[in-house]
């Protein structure tokens, strides 16, 4: 589950800012990130959503001997989108289903990634095309 890390360098609008908590491990005196084992404990009835990503760099190459763009994304939780208040303009949203084993073949991208990469036309997606 990857996306387009421009999606989080820009104002993200959530409408309850003061709900959103961010956690870190410490351990020896280093901070660090959490583990997906981390953010599965911390899905309890009291916590709304685990919205938690890793970043990761990709190539991507469109055409079989084109280009290789160099994509910067994130992996990220079912709840992710979720949390920010964020849905997909086509194709379907992400969920926790998309988090069980052998079910992560998914890419969502950012809309100037689509437009940039894959030229973006709504017609070529209800067509399959991607």
């Amino acid at each position: 589950m990857a996306i387009s890390y421009p999606l989080l360098r820009s104002v993200i609008p959530f409408p309850e800012p003061e709900r959103l908590l961010a956690f870190e491990s410490f351990h020896k005196g280093q901070t660090g990130g959490l583990s997906w084992m981390d953010l599965e404990e911390l899905r309890t009835a009291s916590v709304q959503n685990v919205a938690g990503y890793s970043s990761r760099t990709w190539g991507l190459q469109t055409e079989q001997h084109g280009h290789v763009e160099v994509v910067l994304s994130l992996q990220v939780t079912g709840e992710f989108f979720d949390t920010l208040g964020v849905r997909p303009e086509v194709g379907q949203a992400l969920t926790r289903d998309h988090e069980h084993q052998g079910n992560q073949n998914y890419v969502w991208l950012s809309h100037s990634a689509w437009v940039k990469l894959l030229g973006g036309s709504a017609a070529d997606f209800a067509r399959n095309r991607f």
